[in-house]
């Protein structure tokens, strides 16, 4: 048996090119390498050696062993988490959308690639072991100069093209889209958990003086639908309808999928952002819709995990192991988000990926829009946040707590009970209100506050309970100083009002 080459397979293997890729400090790197490659390496020599030397141990043993070390490559190279988008739409266009979930496939996938390994190397013996060995190495080379990876390739923030000057900015404008938050009146809100949301959101409306409808719906339970379509103005239900079929086909003519890694969707067509009264735009996103390509945006602010300035908010786990698992997972290996899920249980760690870094520093980002509303050439702001976004990570005093969805089952890491999530769902709701009011506190302080028109809206609800309709329930509120505050009653689309209000 060839020791050398055995070890070269599992030098290579354990190469972690994303060490490079997390904005680890130099300290960060060496240990991380350390943790890594050269103490998997050690074992790896000793484990070989030690089955090599074994005269009784079967062969197969130490060939199904080095078939799992170069899956694992495969894995941490080119990462099987990127297949779940593509067995997401295998499924739809099987009709198995509700059959196993991604992230179990994903293993399923890991298995079955080691078995296509291990009998790959059993019928061509030394020779098959070299091609899978060339394979490896090859992969390795192309992750390397895999720029797409690199912090360099995120978003710019300063996008200072096209800005009109001399504009009187007297009057601005703030829209904020909610994700996942379900409506005042949704089926949630019939549970007795909710009370407490319930009173503190009516109360949020009537001391910023907001114009609110309780029983607002979005035009879809699907982001990509909900928002392209609120912002192009689209009432229609039938054209709708048909952006939902199309978007089924990934054919949705409002959005394309990004060539960015670090964007998953752009938005195509934005009528609103195309008005004419909206001359500098700073855009606030996240990494699942891209807003920043329209020629209006001077500046775009993305949520960036990895930028060391990002500030949390009590109970995240600030520190190395989950800044370097963060970056392990970012390459998509199933083994690096595995590793940071026991991390997470063990309260040691938690990530600082969308969307779980963007509600654990929610505070923080709200505050960069104050900031800019202070400072920045602009008379739109526009921000659209993972939150209340699943999975659930805050407490009843809205504390982050990364093993929230476990009950302290270990390796539960969704809430499985439905009343339990609609629970902690009404929790989530409430947290947010609570952040809100002390941005609005704050932001009620300023000069400009009287002649601010703000604009909250929810992409659709939190698509919990079974009834569709309820899955569109949506918060829709508007402070405009020529509109009446209070309680609008009327059912109502957000396509709709959001139309009526900006034409």
């Amino acid at each position: 048996m060839n020791f050398k080459l055995y070890s070269f397979i599992g030098i290579i293997s354990f190469l972690p090119i994303w060490v490079f890729r997390g904005n680890l400090n130099y300290v960060e790197i060496i240990f991380t390498i350390i943790i890594f490659f050269f103490i998997p390496c050690f074992f790896h020599f000793y484990l070989v050696k030690k089955m090599i030397r074994n005269k009784n141990l079967n062969n197969n043993i130490l060939t199904y062993y080095i078939s799992i070390v170069i899956v694992f490559a495969i894995d941490h190279n080119l990462g099987l988490m990127g297949l779940i988008p593509y067995i997401e739409n295998f499924k739809k266009r099987l009709g198995f959308e509700n059959y196993l979930a991604s992230n179990t496939e994903v293993f399923f996938i890991f298995i079955i690639l080691n078995l296509i390994t291990f009998f790959f190397i059993i019928k061509l013996k030394i020779n098959g072991l070299k091609i899978l060995t060339i394979f490896v190495f090859s992969i390795i080379i192309v992750n390397i100069f895999d720029y797409r990876k690199n912090i360099s390739s995120f978003p710019r923030v300063d996008l200072t093209q096209n800005i009109k000057e001399n504009i009187n900015y007297k009057n601005k404008k703030l829209v904020i889209i909610f994700d996942e938050m379900s409506g005042i009146n949704s089926l949630e809100s019939n549970h007795i958990s909710s009370l407490n949301f319930i009173k503190n959101i009516n109360n949020l409306f009537k001391n910023y003086n907001f114009t609110y409808y309780p029983n607002a719906h979005s035009a879809s339970e699907a982001s990509d639908i909900s928002i392209p379509t609120l912002l192009n103005f689209i009432t229609d239900k039938n054209q709708i309808s048909n952006f939902k079929k199309l978007r089924a086909l990934n054919k949705n003519p409002l959005v394309r999928k990004s060539k960015n890694y670090f964007i998953e969707n752009e938005l195509v067509k934005n009528n609103f952002f195309d008005k004419e009264e909206n001359l500098n735009i700073v855009v606030h996103q996240s990494i699942y819709l891209d807003f920043c390509k329209h020629h209006k945006v001077i500046k775009c602010h993305q949520f960036n995990p990895f930028d060391r300035k990002n500030l949390y908010i009590e109970g995240f786990n600030d520190n190395f192991i989950s800044r370097s698992l963060s970056a392990y997972t970012n390459s998509l290996s199933i083994f690096g988000k595995l590793l940071l899920r026991v991390f997470r249980q063990l309260k040691i760690a938690d990530s600082y990926l969308d969307p779980i870094g963007e509600k654990a520093s929610f505070p923080f980002l709200l505050n960069k829009v104050l900031n800019g509303l202070d400072s920045e050439n602009a008379n739109l702001f526009f921000a659209h946040y993972l939150v209340p976004h699943s999975p659930y990570l805050w407490d009843e005093n809205c504390k982050f707590n990364g093993s929230r969805e476990s009950n302290g089952k270990f390796f539960q890491f969704h809430l499985k009970d439905m009343e339990q999530r609609v629970i902690q769902h009404n929790i989530e709701r409430n947290c947010v209100v609570y952040y809100m009011d002390i941005f609005f506190k704050e932001l009620s302080k300023k000069n400009y506050w009287d002649d601010l028109e703000v604009f909250l809206i929810s992409d659709h609800g939190g698509r919990l309970l079974s009834e569709n309709e309820n899955f569109k329930s949506a918060i829709f509120a508007i402070k405009n100083k020529s509109i009446a505050p209070g309680l609008v009653s009327e059912k109502i689309t957000t396509n709709n009002v959001f139309k009526k209000l900006n034409n």
